[in-house]
């Protein structure tokens, strides 16, 4: 299902995870995921801007370190993330989550 503040309406993947379109309604789904292999899952040391810039774009940018316990190796991790989205009135029409991915693989398990 798809949440209020994302176009669902749109038909190609829009959120790009790590260079991997996505729909709104899989991003949802993968990041629920976490719940399986993580515990204490925080988003932490977050910061967001708004920007409208002079051709009427309006972008957000959320910036966050995600932190996590792994279940099958007990290891803590800490990764900074970088999102944006474009707005289209009150809708999200893009977006992307940029991270390393290394530590949160390898910490699931084999």
């Amino acid at each position: 299902p798809c949440r209020s503040h994302f176009n669902c309406r749109i038909k190609l993947g829009i959120i790009d995870i790590n260079s991997n379109d996505v729909s709104p309604a899989q991003m949802i789904e993968e990041f629920s995921r976490d719940k399986e292999f993580y515990e204490n899952v925080e988003n932490i040391e977050r910061a967001t801007t708004t920007t409208t810039f002079e051709d009427g774009n309006v972008y957000s940018n959320y910036w966050f370190t995600w932190k996590a316990t792994s279940k099958s190796t007990g290891v803590t991790i800490s990764n900074p993330v970088h999102s944006w989205f474009k707005w289209d009135g009150d809708k999200v029409s893009e977006g992307a989550f940029i991270f390393d991915p290394t530590e949160y693989v390898a910490n699931m398990p084999q």
